[in-house]
């Protein structure tokens, strides 16, 4: 999910993608899904581009949240949990 102000800044939420109804933590949430391409941007070493489907909607304020399913699944990943770190690389 994309924060709506990114997802405007990004000219997505005019799109004309799939509709879906997203149940998150802040209750049920309309939008749509869009592909885009992102950039995961790295602190050390290179940063990774990588075709996205996204969903955007204009009720989402609680930041952007990283999905397995249509973005995660195309990068090679791993999060150590005793230092917050998550690293990553193309496939």
């Amino acid at each position: 999910m994309l924060d709506a102000e990114i997802a405007d800044a990004l000219s997505l939420l005019g799109g004309d993608g799939e509709p879906v109804t997203m149940s998150t933590l802040h209750g049920k949430i309309n939008g749509r899904l869009e592909r885009t391409s992102l950039a995961i941007v790295a602190d050390e070493g290179e940063s990774v581009s990588v075709e996205a489907t996204v969903c955007v909607s204009s009720d989402w304020h609680w930041g952007n949240f990283l999905g397995y399913g249509g973005l995660l699944d195309h990068v090679r990943f791993a999060v150590d949990a005793n230092d917050n770190s998550f690293y990553f690389g193309p496939m």
